[in-house]
């Protein structure tokens, strides 16, 4: 990002839909996980995010992602004949 942005938003597929919620999260809150993933970018969040079959993270160590809520604009798609990630 720091090479070739600044990136308006972001859009992944499966795990890069997730690693996506992942990236607009520690953007709107530089050092939220930053004993996770140490690195710091200047980078300004993202202004949206477009996820399809993506997931979230369910280990504990993970919940602050999602906790509080996003502020970023983000639409997921979810497929219905997707074995792997269920639109529940």
């Amino acid at each position: 990002m720091a090479r070739h942005g600044p990136f308006d938003g972001v859009i992944g597929s499966s795990a890069g839909s997730t690693l996506a919620v992942a990236l607009a999260s520690m953007l709107e809150r530089p050092g939220r996980c930053s004993d996770l993933f140490p690195s710091q970018s200047n980078h300004p969040p993202f202004r949206f995010i477009l996820g399809y079959s993506g997931f979230v993270m369910e280990n504990p160590i993970y919940q602050r992602l999602y906790y509080p809520k996003l502020r970023t604009p983000a639409l997921f798609i979810y497929g219905e004949v997707d074995t792997f990630v269920p639109a529940d």
